[in-house]
C-alpha cells in the first residue's frame, strides 16, 4: 500500500490516489492564466506578460527608428522621380496632422485647400539623409496650390521664401491673395498665379 503525495491517504497507485491529486501536486508552481502579477514598463505604465515595453513606449521606439531611416530606403524603385518620393510625402502629411498645424496657407492665408510643401526640396537631400531631417517642423509648411506652384516654379520663389521666413506681407502685382470669394452667378471669379481675373462658366468646365 502506498501513500498519496498530495492528500496523504493510502492508495494502491504508485504516487497519487487520483488524477486530481496528481494535478494539484504537479501544478503548485505553475502560474494560471489571469493570475500574473502587475507587470510594469520602465515608464511606469502596465505592459503585457510577453512584451518588453508598453504600447506607448513601443510606438515611440518605432517612431524614433522611422525618423532615423535614410530617405533612400523609402524610394519607390522603377518609378518616375515625381512618384519616388510618395512615401516621404505621405509621412510629411501625417507629421503635420500630429503637430496640429493649422491648415491655412502660410503665405496668403487661404484655408479651403492646402498642400504640404518642403521648403528644401526632397531631391536636394542626399539619399542617406534621415527622414526626420527631411520632414522636420522647420522644413514643412502648408501652402495653397497657387503658392505651392509659385514656390516651386516661378519668379515669386524668393518672395515667398521671404514671406515664410520673415512673416512679411506679399506684394504681388494686381492682387493681394491667391483666391477671391465666389461671385454671385453660375461661374466664379478667381485670381490665377499671374494676377489675371478669369471667369469660369459652366460651359468652360
Amino acid at each position: 500500500m502506498n501513500i498519496c503525495k498530495q492528500c496523504v491517504t493510502p492508495t494502491t497507485n504508485p504516487k497519487f490516489c487520483s488524477s486530481s491529486c496528481s494535478a494539484k501536486f504537479n501544478n503548485k508552481n505553475v502560474r494560471r492564466h489571469g493570475s500574473e502579477p502587475n507587470l510594469i514598463c520602465k515608464c511606469g505604465r502596465p505592459k503585457g506578460r510577453v512584451s518588453k515595453n508598453c504600447t506607448l513606449c513601443y510606438a515611440n521606439e518605432r517612431r524614433e527608428g522611422l525618423l532615423k531611416r535614410p530617405i533612400q530606403s523609402l524610394f519607390l524603385p522603377g518609378q518616375a522621380q515625381r512618384f519616388q518620393y510618395n512615401k516621404i510625402r505621405t509621412w510629411a502629411k501625417k507629421f503635420m496632422i500630429e503637430w496640429n498645424r493649422p491648415k491655412v496657407c502660410e503665405a496668403c492665408g487661404y484655408d479651403k485647400h492646402v498642400e504640404v510643401c518642403h521648403k528644401r526640396s526632397i531631391a536636394d537631400y542626399p539619399g542617406m539623409t534621415a527622414l526626420g531631417e527631411v520632414n522636420s517642423k522647420e522644413n514643412l509648411v502648408y501652402l495653397c496650390c497657387n503658392c505651392h506652384w509659385e514656390y516651386d516654379d516661378t519668379e515669386y520663389h524668393q518672395q515667398l521664401i521671404d514671406k515664410l521666413n520673415n512673416k512679411k506681407s506679399l506684394q504681388r502685382p494686381g492682387y493681394g491673395t491667391c483666391w477671391e470669394a465666389p461671385s454671385s452667378g453660375k461661374g466664379r471669379d478667381f485670381h490665377v498665379a499671374l494676377g489675371d481675373v478669369v471667369e469660369m462658366s459652366d460651359s468652360a468646365r
